[in-house]
This record gives structure tokens, sequence and C-alpha cells, in this order.
């Protein structure tokens, strides 16, 4: 299983994005809480459907799960329809969200 997690940067030290297809990067974790990968969200800029294509990328990369701060109605219809589940945190620190993650203490988004 692959979580991806929205990121100002590219370890877990950096910061959650505050919006999830606009990222800079995705930072994308194991099971065991190992980052596996981070990749450049290139479709960050697009004029439209961003949301649609960040799935997209995620989906691309064996994405099962993203942690989000909020997720639009766009990118919430493309996750549904790209079957990757969706849970929400608050926290800032990619570390502390992975694991919150870990533990199973964050909300999952009904999508």
């Amino acid at each position: 299983m692959l979580v991806a997690i929205p990121a100002d940067g590219k370890d877990t030290s950096s910061r959650m994005a505050g919006r999830f297809a606009r990222a800079p990067f995705f930072v994308i974790f194991n099971e065991d809480g190992n980052i596996v990968e981070t990749i450049d969200n290139d479709v960050a800029n697009v004029a439209h459907g961003a949301g649609g294509n960040a799935v997209k990328l995620l989906a691309d990369h064996g994405v099962d799960v993203v942690i989000v701060p909020q997720v639009g109605p766009n990118a919430s219809t493309a996750l549904k329809m790209a079957g990757i589940s969706a849970h929400l945190s608050q926290d800032s620190l990619l570390s502390d969200i992975i694991q919150r993650y870990l533990q199973g203490s964050l909300e999952k988004i009904n999508l």
C-alpha cells in the first residue's frame, strides 16, 4: 500500500502543503512508514483541472491513499473514480502525519 501526502518539501521534516492539487511535491510512503518516492507535482500550475491531473499522476505511481488538509470537489470525484481513498489531517509536519496515519488516528473522508 502506498500513501501520498501533498508537501512543500521532499522529506519528513517538510510541511504538508495547504492545497492538495497545487502542492509542489507529493511524498509517498509505504505501510511501514518509509518514504519510497518523492515526486514533483508537474500539474500544479495548470490553468484548469489540477485536481484530476494530480490524481492521475498519483494513480500512475500506484498510490492507494492520500492524506490531505482538504479536498475540492473535482479532486474528490477523481479520487473516487481512481479508487484512491483519502484521509484528513491538520498536522503540519510530514513525520507527525505519517505517525498518526500508521496509528490509525486520521479521519477517513467519504468521497
